[in-house]
């Protein structure tokens, strides 16, 4: 009953906001209309140390999530419909198309940032990019970044 109210009240909003023409201001997050593949996440860095290497990027906001506030846990998605994944690899320009031909190639899916990684070699140069997916197709990959891991991982 409450996400039934939750809805209800967006509905309405959103109504409200169509009818008087505005869209209101945009932060620095990406975002995904209703209806369209989400925009690729933004500010993707990576931390790397003695424990481990972890790459971070800023959640892709829908007009659900941006219009009002669920007030639950939503799971991996965080109730936007959107998820998360990286490509990465020992070679630049890493693309969700190529990541499987070159050197150490991996795909990660459905990862929350900060996400960890694991199967990394020490001193070896890593080149990564994000995405994010919801149910209307899959954004275009975020900026490159790179780095290297000071352990085995």
């Amino acid at each position: 009953m409450k996400n039934l109210l939750k809805l209800a009240c967006l509905f309405t909003l959103s109504i409200a906001i169509a009818s008087c023409g505005g869209g209101g201001s945009s932060s620095g997050s990406s975002s995904a209309d209703a209806g369209k593949a989400p925009s690729a996440p933004n500010n993707v860095t990576v931390t790397v140390n003695a424990t481990g290497t972890w790459i971070m990027w800023d959640k892709v906001t829908t007009r659900i999530n941006a219009m009002m506030d669920m007030g639950e846990d939503m799971g991996e998605n965080d109730g936007s419909g959107i998820t998360y994944t990286i490509y990465l690899a020992a070679q630049p320009n890493v693309k969700k198309d190529n990541w499987n031909t070159l050197e150490e190639g991996m795909k990660m899916i459905n990862v929350t940032s900060p996400h960890q990684c694991s199967q990394l070699s020490k001193g070896t140069n890593y080149y990564a990019v994000v995405t994010a997916s919801n149910e209307y197709g899959t954004s275009a990959e975020s900026s490159e970044v790179s780095f290297t891991p000071e352990t085995d991982s």
